[in-house]
């Protein structure tokens, strides 16, 4: 199987989002690498007999950038373009920094040009990377669903969720307004996941790591972390005019920290506790991400 793979690296997912199939969970990671065709083999080894529960794609290098689309019938209404700065994994998966960008005309025409196609109708996320060098972009996948980066666009000025319902017929239309650039939004949690990954050595030198360059260095991770706890930067979870979700993450965040506090306790002999069963040197999965999409979004239609 693995001699047919000519383009390595390759990237290796749980097929489906994690909210709908089990096997994004059960199997205990989000994204894996596999740079020579051993490497493809032995990772595949144990999916042998089931063989859909994975997405087999060729690595691409780069940034993530998306757009954010709503369609009416494959013809754009409302676009907004937006970088991932980072990722939880570090090595890529779930963002959780993002920032609006300008909407490059290539990265546009690339986008709409796929949904006029299907003839979407909605909203939807078209992912793209955008490798440096050469300049290029890389189509990913499009997501047909309400992303993360709704909170993003509604801190931007562009009500994705509201200009839905006004399609739908829900609310009444309005003028669409143009979206703010430079716009920063966090996922606190996945911010705190992605900062312990990036220093635990073994994700380092594991199978997530990705193929192309050197991971950040601990103090860079750490810098980072500690960089974007600034004025401007935007939160999904804690909102002034929506705090009920803030104020349960934050309990949340508070138990997170305690339990990485106790680990050291934990691993002392005798110890009582449940043995957790999961995947040999399976990365973190990141959690569903459902603080926003359950109040803000829905505040967000009434606005």
């Amino acid at each position: 199987m693995a001699g047919r793979w000519a383009q390595l690296p390759v990237a290796i997912k749980p097929h489906g989002n994690g909210l709908h199939r089990t096997t994004a969970n059960t199997l205990g990671f989000k994204v894996r690498y596999a740079r020579t065709p051993e490497e493809l083999q032995q990772a595949l080894h144990p999916f042998a007999q089931d063989a859909r529960a994975l997405l087999v794609q060729e690595y691409a290098p780069g940034t993530g950038r998306c757009v954010a689309a709503l369609c009416g019938r494959g013809e754009p209404l409302a676009l907004l373009a937006y970088s991932r700065e980072r990722e939880f994994p570090l090595s890529g998966g779930v963002s959780v920094l993002r920032k609006t960008i300008p909407l490059d005309a290539r990265l546009a025409t690339h986008a709409t040009t796929l949904l006029r196609e299907i003839g979407w109708h909605g909203v939807a996320m078209v992912e793209f990377k955008h490798d440096r060098a050469s300049d290029s972009y890389t189509l990913m996948e499009i997501n047909g669903r309400f992303q993360a980066s709704t909170a993003l666009s509604l801190d931007a000025g562009l009500n994705l969720p509201r200009l839905v319902a006004a399609l739908y017929d829900v609310v009444e239309a309005g003028p669409i307004p143009t979206y703010r650039v430079g716009v920063e939004e966090r996922w606190l949690r996945g911010d705190l996941l992605a900062l312990r990954d990036g220093l635990a050595a073994r994700h380092r030198r594991s199978a997530t790591a990705a193929p192309a360059g050197a991971p950040p260095s601990r103090t860079a991770v750490v810098w980072h972390f500690l960089r974007d706890f600034r004025p401007r930067v935007r939160y999904d979870e804690f909102k002034w005019y929506d705090w009920r979700p803030g104020v349960v993450e934050a309990v949340s965040l508070l138990a997170l920290l305690l339990a990485w506090l106790l680990e050291p306790v934990r691993r002392v002999p005798g110890y009582l506790r449940r043995p957790a069963v999961t995947s040999p040197a399976a990365a973190p999965v990141a959690p569903p991400h459902s603080a926003f999409t359950s109040s803000v979004t829905q505040r967000s239609i009434r606005a």
